[in-house]
């Protein structure tokens, strides 16, 4: 099939951008990479009167590393990002291997973070990361500039937080991680992930431990999970982290609270015990990934 007719706009600026948006109103929609909204055009799912081209903006593109944070523009590729793992952060390190994990070359190469988050698909590995790192959405709008944290974004299957004349710039991930970990299962290397798991370990100099899970693929839209983030956070305040046995321990306790505690939805693909089952497996992994690196100090 092929879309229905459409207006095409192309502005050299964010600012030209936001006024476009804010003229149309709901009639336009964003185009940054197009790896999701061209087959819903091409499919009529989607039938916008406006396309508003962003994919070539310079002020959108781009990786930033300080002490603080990573900053990536909207309109910065999933390759962009997999080759930016070299910038020596390890919050980029993490970044980078999730990239990874999108699709085949092609669609790495044109596919933005902005639009998946943007998108906000229950199984996209960056709303599932964002949530993990808690991370800050930059949008600019008619009313002005916000910066929506993770946990507001997301608000159920192919809807976000952004208001139809919002523009989404950038997204600020928190530096502050000392242990991480991200597991993905899918059916083959590119699908879209049956299921996909994100940890973050944060410590402070006085010994405060914050932990956060979080689940993509299981409900209308990516999950953090408290019941799992309370077994490690509780087990990490008592004690510091070990390498063995006491790890795997842990970190199969907490997979184990996390699948007790979703009710993942089935679809064609799987069913709803088989992705429990998946959550307490991957969050096994990604725990004990987290807490190793916590554990070595090698961050």
């Amino acid at each position: 099939m092929k879309p229905q007719r459409f207006s095409y706009c192309r502005p050299d600026t964010a600012a030209q951008a936001v006024a476009l948006l804010g003229a149309y109103g709901d009639e336009a929609k964003v185009l940054a990479g197009g790896q999701s909204l061209m087959p819903l055009l091409n499919l009529r799912l989607a039938g916008p009167q406006v396309l508003v081209d962003v994919s070539s903006m310079a002020e959108l593109r781009g990786i930033e590393v300080d002490d603080e944070c990573v900053t990536i523009g909207a309109a910065t590729t999933h390759q962009e990002i997999l080759e930016g793992g070299s910038l020596g952060s390890p919050v980029m390190a993490l970044l980078a291997k999730t990239a990874g994990f999108i699709g085949h070359w092609p669609i790495r190469t044109r596919g933005t973070i902005g639009g998946s988050l943007a998108h906000a698909d229950p199984a996209a590995e960056w709303c599932t990361l964002a949530l993990a790192l808690g991370a800050r959405i930059r949008t600019s709008g008619e009313s002005g500039r916000r910066l929506v944290p993770a946990d507001e974004m997301f608000l159920g299957p192919f809807t976000s937080a952004l208001e139809d004349t919002e523009l989404l710039t950038a997204v600020e991930f928190p530096s502050d991680v000392a242990g991480y970990g991200v597991r993905e299962f899918a059916m083959r290397q590119g699908d879209f992930a049956t299921v996909v798991v994100a940890v973050a370990i944060r410590s402070d100099r006085e010994g405060a431990v914050a932990v956060r899970v979080a689940a993509g693929g299981i409900d209308v839209r990516a999950i953090r999970i408290p019941e799992g983030e309370a077994v490690l956070r509780d087990a990490l305040r008592e004690r510091p982290v070990r390498r063995g046995a006491a790890v795997d321990s842990l970190a199969r306790s907490a997979g184990a609270a996390c699948s007790s505690a979703v009710r993942p939805l089935a679809d064609n693909h799987a069913s709803s015990a088989y992705r429990r089952h998946l959550v307490g497996e991957l969050v096994a992994q990604a725990a004990a990934d987290a807490m190793m690196m916590v554990g070595d100090g090698s961050v």
